[in-house]
């Protein structure tokens, strides 16, 4: 069967075709799966991905998988490109593609591909994120105030938090109707099942789990309390208030008296917290809004920002910490939480969206309602004060995110999934 796949990141091989993980950043998840599938007998890969490079189409054989790069114009993501429509059906014209596979819904381009297809039949989208629903959760439980702030930045760009959650929503109606024009859809977890039941009631629903990047299983349920740095928190995310930071320093701050150690470590590009004239005049204002409850709270020397991670640089925060915490106010999945759980580290996450198909609360980690920072702090002071609680917590959750990113398990489930759409079933 020949299989086009669609994936929102730039796509680089080396002479034989291989990906690296390290190569494609934030999609390295996605480096196994296509790594197996290009040697699949049955299968003929075809991967088209956007690239800012060259106007030009870009071509190239990568063994037996062919690699397409369109050109993909720098604009707002609020805005639908129609002219991607043609560059597609030219590819489509030239692969004739039995099945469309589409890794995720968050840029228009996904509906330009949908519509250039048209065959509902034979496409298929992955849910990541759903941007349409996130838009709701955007603001994280922000005081209205902050919501509202305009920084000298924002008043610049037009780009505050408000005008965010806008353009979220806006692009959230590419991905309702191209959820719409789909006839199937795959996902992990009782909330995007929901979700797409809602959004697409007419696609069919498959359960595909997720496979992790090399050094998680090489390194797995390695983690323990006497090796860790006591007191530290990690958490894989923080550029916009979707993700919970200053829900996490409201519990740091109500623990800092007790663990005057305590540090919380930050995987991404930091916050830039100068008081410099060229940060000032650059500040965002959710920057501006940590930066205040930082100081509020008095924790500017507790809180660090690792930048950005290789998955072995990632697996060394992670066996380093003490505590992994997803604070989001609506996530479907958090790779960087399977992960955490596939090493062992005790986790606590936020009650929110897919997290809550991926802990047993109490047993593989704690889960919590996401406006109440302070029951967040109860539960990591209750890992900080039971090592035999953290260990066991770590072994259960190590034990279920093998089950739950078996690769092997999670290779076949894909290509049932494709047998099946082609028999129409």
């Amino acid at each position: 069967m020949k299989i086009l796949w669609f994936v929102n990141i730039e796509i680089p091989s080396d002479g034989n075709g291989e990906l690296s993980g390290d190569a494609v950043g934030s999609g390295s998840w996605l480096v196994y799966l296509y790594n197996r599938l290009r040697r699949e007998p049955s299968v003929r890969l075809t991967v088209v991905f956007p690239q800012h490079r060259e106007k030009a189409l870009r071509k190239k054989q990568a063994g037996e998988t062919l690699l397409y790069g369109f050109y993909s114009e720098r604009k707002p993501l609020t805005v639908y490109d129609k002219a991607n429509e043609a560059v597609f059906r030219d590819i489509l014209t030239q692969e004739k593609p039995d099945i469309v596979h589409l890794w995720g819904t968050e840029y228009s381009h996904c509906l330009a591909l949908v519509n250039a297809f048209a065959r509902p039949e034979r496409t298929v989208i992955s849910v990541q994120g759903l941007i349409s629903i996130c838009a709701r959760h955007y603001q994280g439980d922000l005081p209205e105030k902050a919501a509202r702030r305009w920084t000298f930045r924002d008043l610049v760009r037009l780009d505050n938090l408000k005008c965010q959650q806008k353009n979220f929503e806006k692009r959230g109606c590419f991905e309702k109707e191209a959820l719409k024009k789909t006839g199937y859809v795959i996902g992990r977890t009782d909330w995007d099942e929901a979700a797409c039941m809602m959004l697409a009631p007419e696609a069919v629903y498959f359960r595909c789990n997720e496979s992790l990047r090399d050094v998680f299983y090489e390194k797995k349920a390695c983690w323990s309390p006497e090796s860790c740095r006591r007191h530290r928190l990690f958490a894989g995310q923080a550029g916009y208030p979707l993700k919970g930071l200053h829900k996490v320093i409201e519990a740091m701050g109500l623990l800092i008296s007790d663990y005057p150690d305590m540090e919380l470590r930050i995987a991404g590009d930091p916050m830039d917290f100068s008081d410099d004239m060229k940060s000032l005049l650059l500040r965002k204002s959710y920057t501006a809004y940590i930066k205040k409850l930082i100081e509020k709270q008095g924790l500017r020397e507790h809180i660090h920002f690792t930048g950005m991670l290789s998955p072995e640089g990632m697996a060394e925060e992670l066996l380093a910490a003490h505590v992994f915490i997803s604070a989001s106010s609506m996530e479907n999945e958090s790779n960087s939480l399977s992960e955490a759980k596939m090493l062992g580290l005790p986790v606590i996450a936020s009650a929110a969206g897919g997290t809550a198909s991926r802990i047993q609360h109490g047993i593989d980690g704690f889960q919590y309602q996401y406006e109440e920072s302070y029951l967040l702090a109860y539960y990591i002071r209750r890992i900080f004060e039971d090592d035999g609680l953290a260990r066991s917590l770590g072994e259960k959750a190590s034990e279920h995110a093998a089950a739950v990113n078996d690769r092997e398990k999670n290779y076949c489930n894909l290509l049932s999934v494709y047998d099946e759409i082609l028999k129409g079933s």
